[in-house]
């Protein structure tokens, strides 16, 4: 249950029982209310700073991809058995696990 459904439930629940006479329940009917203008509020400013930071994101995805690309350049004429070419590698699998993070943050934007 994602956090916003968990607050309607328990607004709903407490202005359930304050409509059955419950007065204790008005604290926390207007504490639920709240929580959940609050919780709107910010996921309005994340959404609207969301559309900046993918472009960031994207971005810095094609920049890692130029730099795995020249790194596998300055690689080609290295015999494997050189040790420039272990320190290569492990550049190129760095950028490609960073990548691979980046693309998976823009799926958790996505929902």
């Amino acid at each position: 249950m994602k956090t916003l459904d968990f607050a309607r439930k328990r607004l709903d629940e407490e202005e359930a029982a304050y409509q059955h006479g419950n007065e204790n329940s008005l604290s926390d009917l207007k504490y639920w209310a709240a929580y959940i203008d609050g919780a709107r509020a910010l996921k309005n400013e994340f959404v609207l700073d969301a559309g900046a930071t993918k472009q960031e994101i994207v971005s810095a995805i094609t920049t890692l991809e130029i730099m795995a690309t020249n790194l596998v350049g300055a690689m080609a004429p290295l015999e494997e058995s050189d040790p420039e070419t272990a320190v290569l590698s492990d550049r190129i699998a760095a950028i490609d696990l960073s990548q691979k993070v980046l693309r998976q943050v823009l799926e958790v934007m996505k929902s």
